[in-house]
């Protein structure tokens, strides 16, 4: 005779042991889910994942944002109300400090993106605006060559997977943002960073709270890192240009949204074109390249936004900047690197300037007081006036630099040679991230 138990429930033994172990492993998986989601949430690793309990104040510091850097940056744009913003590739993140004193009490951060090409940075001032209500000033790094560049990073630096991307899943993004294994990860590792930085302040993370690429940025001494990845850079870039050189219409549109954009929310924009170092620019003029002044470039630049100040004459006026020369500044010679580590003062790479330059280059676009009479002359505001003459100058510039440096130019024409014979540069290759986290 059936036991009232099993008239009631209508299974047998082992029917209820299979329940009790579905039962359980839901629980548990419950569980885990919810550890996750507290400690994603108290940690915040992306700044995506804020809640009321979550403790930026102990955390800001040690978040190991860097492999999941768009996610991250996004997270920074909406983690508050910012009055000023950098944006840009890798160039901006390390060159633009956040953190000068002269920004006073204005809330500034940095959201360059190792490898950003425009297409991306359009995406990026949609967002802002949608989460930003009072954005005063855009400082927009435009690197040459991006727009003579057809392609770009977006596929496999994580830019679909973020909140940059529009058409992403938001529901699923964000819960996987909270419940996620690889937040949970990102997590437990800036709950480690933040216990080993106690101890050794070197285990601080390579980027700060406000988003600067300040530490890790290079262990190898600046004329190594010419010889072996900027000066190959500079080979295969000129290849390509050699092979078809042109303003793509992908990229240029993305510039005309980006003008437009911050025009019609009256944002002011200052777009900066960053500066190379002398020696990997001094390449385009050796290999001959198809246009070492990036005219074409220069000239888009100027045009566009002059077209967009000319469509939005009530917004405050676009102004660019252009850095990228043979100043004195950029010229920072090889020989006066510090015998021991090898670094420059001036310089990570041929690529990359630090912040000391990054702090010459805001003091000039926002006329702060300048000490030095040599930085006092850095950089030259360009138009649609005056940019014939500039071009005409950047020839008479180089013409200089390779009468003062002859040494360094003989090494810069022996490299290219020595990549040239050895056959080592083969194919144009795609826009590259610049320098990683020594980490």
């Amino acid at each position: 005779m059936a036991s009232p138990t099993h008239l009631r429930s209508g299974l047998g033994g082992p029917a209820r042991a299979h329940r009790r172990f579905f039962l359980w492993l839901v629980g548990v998986f419950v569980a885990i889910m919810a550890i996750f989601s507290y400690v994603n949430t108290w940690v915040n690793p992306l700044w995506v994942t804020h809640a009321p309990w979550t403790n930026d104040a102990k955390f800001s510091d040690y978040r190991q944002i860097y492999r999941n850097l768009r996610t991250a940056k996004a997270g920074l744009a909406r983690s508050k109300q910012w009055d000023t913003v950098f944006l840009g590739s890798s160039r901006v993140a390390i060159a633009l400090d956040p953190a000068m004193p002269q920004w006073g009490d204005h809330k500034v951060v940095n959201l360059g993106l190792s490898g950003g090409s425009l297409a991306e940075q359009a995406a990026f001032i949609d967002y802002l605006f949608d989460h930003q209500q009072g954005l005063k000033t855009i400082y927009l790094g435009v690197d040459l060559t991006d727009l003579t560049t057809e392609t770009d990073m977006a596929r496999n630096a994580g830019f679909y997977e973020s909140p940059l991307n529009p058409a992403g899943d938001v529901v699923e993004r964000e819960m996987r943002y909270v419940t996620g294994v690889s937040s949970f990860i990102a997590s437990v590792r800036t709950l480690k960073t933040a216990s080993a930085s106690k101890k050794d302040p070197d285990k601080l993370p390579p980027y700060t709270a406000l988003g600067h690429w300040l530490r890790h940025r290079s262990v190898r001494p600046m004329r190594a890192i010419l010889e072996t990845d900027s000066i190959p850079h500079a080979v295969r870039m000129i290849r390509q240009r050699k092979a078809k050189l042109e303003i793509f219409a992908k990229k240029r549109d993305a510039l005309v949204r980006i003008l437009n954009t911050c025009l019609a929310h009256k944002a002011e924009l200052k777009l900066l074109i960053p500066p190379n170092h002398a020696a990997y620019l001094s390449v385009f003029y050796i290999d001959h390249d198809a246009d070492p002044t990036f005219t074409k470039d220069r000239e888009t630049v100027v045009k566009l936004a002059a077209d967009a100040n000319a469509a939005h004459p009530d917004a405050p006026p676009i102004t660019v900047w252009d850095f990228n020369d043979f100043h004195p500044l950029n010229a920072e010679p090889l020989s006066t690197a510090d015998p021991k580590t090898g670094f420059l003062h001036y310089w990570a790479d041929g690529t990359h300037a630090l912040e000391t330059l990054g702090h010459v280059m805001l003091k000039r676009m926002n006329n702060w007081p300048i000490d030095d009479p040599k930085e006092a002359t850095y950089g030259v505001k360009i138009d649609t006036n005056n940019l014939a003459d500039r071009l005409k100058d950047l020839h008479a510039q180089y013409g200089k630099y390779r009468a003062a440096n002859p040494d360094e130019i003989k090494w810069v024409e022996e490299t290219i040679g020595k990549y040239a014979s050895a056959g080592t540069v083969k194919a144009p290759a795609e826009e590259e991230e610049g320098p990683h986290p020594q980490q």
